[in-house]
């Protein structure tokens, strides 16, 4: 995961369509049985214009937005199945928890082997 002012860039298995959900939370998810995850990292971003925009790493324009209200974010990301990737196929899946939370630096939460 990189992040700047603005962006957050979620690296992938590979270059191919992705496979995942995103969910919108009210707060921090208590989640911390991170067993069925290969990587885990989370990272902020303020939303100033009040939109999230989800743009493929090749393309220019988002796949998805959503609207929420301007703010400083936390993203969670769930990385599973990293190990069936060979070259750009694979049964990867990513889920991503977004909630509003106070800045903080990036954290890796589990580290892939």
């Amino acid at each position: 995961m990189g992040v700047s002012t603005g962006r957050i860039h979620v690296g992938t298995g590979y270059s191919g369509p992705v496979k995942g959900k995103i969910i919108l939370l009210s707060s921090k998810s208590p989640n911390e049985d991170f067993s069925n995850y290969d990587h885990i990292v989370e990272g902020s971003i303020e939303i100033k214009s009040g939109v999230i925009e989800i743009i493929p790493c090749t393309a220019n324009e988002p796949e998805l937005t959503i609207n929420v209200d301007p703010g400083c974010y936390r993203l969670r990301v769930y990385s599973s199945c990293l190990n069936t990737i060979v070259d750009d196929e694979g049964d990867d899946f990513y889920t991503l928890e977004i909630w509003k939370e106070s800045f903080s630096e990036r954290k890796v939460l589990k580290m892939s082997q």
